[in-house]
């Protein structure tokens, strides 16, 4: 019991120090005006405050009355593979998948193949949120987590390291853009790393941390925090 009041203390300690390094930053470059991150008023909220969008990893399986809160970088593709066996998906033959190995990459990741809640809003309507409340009281919800610089470091090998066409163009180019002495870039993700013209672990960081980079879009779901995907301030979830 005392390592776990004493893991608690640590925790609401750690807490108080990232509002006060949050309001220092901010206040340099703000000042007065910094606004409020939402991870420090997700306390205050509830799951109604979710948007639907922000709710598409979280797999509903109702035949074992399930839900499983998926983050990339975390075994994610393997569970996934679990969840479509156990919902008894159709694979192209017209039968269940039963071996999780014959389960095609396309399949995997493929929105569609499985049941997620924000699917809720075009199956139930008005009734979308009754019916997802049913279900996160009386099914057993997990998620798995990971250390997130270690997550990030596991992103970047991924998806930046290896010849992957949309990640090149989508964020290799315009992280080298910003935070290289690069001004052209090779057309195609081939010809980049024939050339070597690869993005540093470091500039990922700086991507990630710049205060301009999610004011042009949301974080990708591969470096996007796992309180921003499974919301556990809102959802309690099992294990």
């Amino acid at each position: 019991m005392w390592t776990a009041q004493r893991n608690q203390h640590a925790n609401l300690l750690r807490l108080q120090w990232t509002r006060i390094y949050y309001r220092k930053q901010e206040n340099k470059l703000y000042g007065n005006s910094a606004p409020t991150p939402a991870f420090l008023s997700l306390q205050s909220s509830s799951f109604d405050d979710i948007p639907n969008t922000e709710l598409d990893h979280l797999i509903v399986d109702d035949r074992h009355g399930i839900i499983y809160c998926y983050v990339p970088k975390v075994a994610c593709t393997n569970w996934k593979r679990v969840m479509i066996v156990l919902s008894e998906k159709l694979s192209e033959s017209e039968t269940p998948y039963h071996d999780l190995l014959q389960i095609p990459p396309g399949d995997t990741h493929n929105p569609s193949s499985l049941l997620t809640l924000n699917n809720f809003q075009h199956i139930y309507g008005k009734f979308s949120r009754h019916k997802m409340k049913i279900r996160l009281k009386k099914y057993t919800k997990f998620l798995f987590v990971r250390d997130p610089f270690v997550r990030l470091i596991s992103a970047f090998r991924s998806e930046l390291l290896l010849e992957n066409e949309w990640f090149y163009r989508s964020f290799s180019v315009p992280i080298m853009r910003r935070y290289s002495n690069h001004t052209s870039f090779p057309a195609s993700v081939h010809e980049a790393f024939s050339t070597g013209l690869i993005p540093s672990f470091a500039q990922l960081i700086q991507y990630l941390l710049d205060s301009h980079t999610e004011s042009e879009e949301p974080f990708n779901e591969h470096w996007r925090q796992v309180y921003r995907l499974c919301h556990p301030c809102q959802i309690e979830y099992c294990l």
